[in-house]
C-alpha cells in the first residue's frame, strides 16, 4: 500500500462555529491522535482531502505541517465524518500509527470471476462484504479477491477457505460464511414443480339429469 502527502494546519479554535467557518473557506477540521502522544487539532484542505480518498477504503498518510519544520508524522484515516445530503466533508480522524506494528482494518471483498456452474441461473449471495484482517500497514491489501469460477451450485465460501495474501492474517471463525451460491427465484419455483399451493380437483362431478317423464319428490 502506498503512503500519500498531505499537508495539514495546526487548529487553535475549536468549536461548531468555527468549523463552519473554515468549511465555507474549503477547509475540513480534524484531529490528529495515537501512539501514546498528545493529540491537537487540524484543518486540512477539503478536495485534497477526497481526491486521496477516492477509491480507497484504507488510506496511509504522512501529514506535513504548514510553516512547521517538524517531521512528518505517518497516520492513518481512521474516521471520516461526511454530510448526509452532500458529499462534502465533516470532519476526519488522523490515528498515528507505526510502519513496524501490525494493525487491524477492514478490507473489501472483491469477486474477480463469477461460477461457471449454473451460469445465468445461481445468485452469488455475499454474506459479508468485507472482512477484517491483521498486517503491517504497507501491506494492506486494496481488496481481498475471489475467484467464484469453480464453485458449484448450493456450495459456500467460509472464511476458512480464503487464501490472503502474504503476511496477511484474515481474522475471524474459520467456519463463517461469506458467500453462498444459490438457485435463482425462478430456476428454485421450476424445481419445485408448477403445482400449486392448493390444487384444484380438474375432475368434473357426474352430473344427473332427470328424463322428461321422471317425477320430482
Amino acid at each position: 500500500m502506498e503512503i500519500s502527502e498531505l499537508q495539514v494546519e495546526a487548529r487553535e479554535e475549536i468549536g461548531k462555529e468555527y468549523a463552519r467557518k473554515i468549511r465555507k473557506l474549503g477547509m475540513v477540521p480534524g484531529v490528529v491522535y495515537g501512539l501514546g502522544k498528545e493529540s491537537f487539532s487540524v484543518q486540512v484542505n477539503s478536495r485534497e482531502m477526497e481526491r486521496i480518498m477516492r477509491g480507497r477504503d484504507n488510506v496511509l498518510l504522512n501529514l506535513s505541517f504548514t510553516g512547521n519544520g517538524g517531521e512528518k508524522q505517518t497516520v492513518m484515516v481512521q474516521d471520516v465524518q461526511k454530510e448526509i445530503l452532500k458529499s462534502g466533508l465533516l470532519h476526519v480522524d488522523f490515528k498515528r500509527i507505526s510502519l513496524e506494528d501490525k494493525t487491524v482494518v477492514m478490507v473489501p471483498i472483491h469477486v474477480t470471476a463469477e461460477p461457471k456452474d449454473g451460469k445465468g441461473k445461481g445468485m452469488v449471495e455475499h454474506i459479508m462484504w468485507e472482512v477484517e484482517v491483521e498486517c503491517l500497514p504497507l501491506m494492506i491489501p486494496k481488496s481481498i479477491d475471489l475467484d467464484l469460477t469453480q464453485l458449484k451450485l448450493g456450495e459456500t465460501i467460509t472464511l476458512g477457505q480464503i487464501k490472503a495474501p502474504e503476511g496477511v492474517t484474515i481474522l475471524g471463525e474459520p467456519g463463517e460464511f461469506v458467500i453462498h451460491y444459490s438457485e435463482g427465484k425462478e430456476e428454485a419455483a421450476k424445481t419445485e414443480g408448477d403445482e400449486l399451493l392448493f390444487p384444484t380437483d380438474k375432475s368434473q362431478p357426474e352430473v344427473i339429469t332427470k328424463g322428461k317423464g321422471e317425477e320430482e319428490d
